[in-house]
């Protein structure tokens, strides 16, 4: 997850890989969250801008389900702030250039 912009357009990363004994919990936020949904609003300027992407992978499917969605600050409500809290608080801070 990268959020973006603000006024200096500085770019910050975090990544989460729980481990498997909690990928239930983490299944439930990413399938909780609205993907197919346009972002909500134009983004204003100086304004962070969120970039989502989750990959669930499982040892039975060699592919993994990855999902991705860009919001503006303010679409960031509901089961996507309860997604980005959860991997800001147990997740770790990256490069963005890790994730893209």
């Amino acid at each position: 997850m990268i959020r973006s912009g603000g006024i200096a357009g500085m770019r910050r990363a975090w990544r989460a890989e729980p481990a498997p004994a909690d990928a239930p919990h983490w299944v439930a936020l990413i399938d909780d969250c609205p993907w197919d949904e346009p972002a909500p609003g134009p983004i204003g300027a100086d304004q962070f801008t969120w970039r989502i992407v989750a990959r669930c992978e499982t040892r039975e499917s060699a592919v993994a389900d990855e999902r991705a969605a860009s919001l503006p600050d303010h679409g960031l409500q509901g089961p996507w702030r309860a997604l980005v809290e959860e991997v800001r608080a147990r997740g770790l801070p990256v490069s963005p250039d890790e994730i893209g």
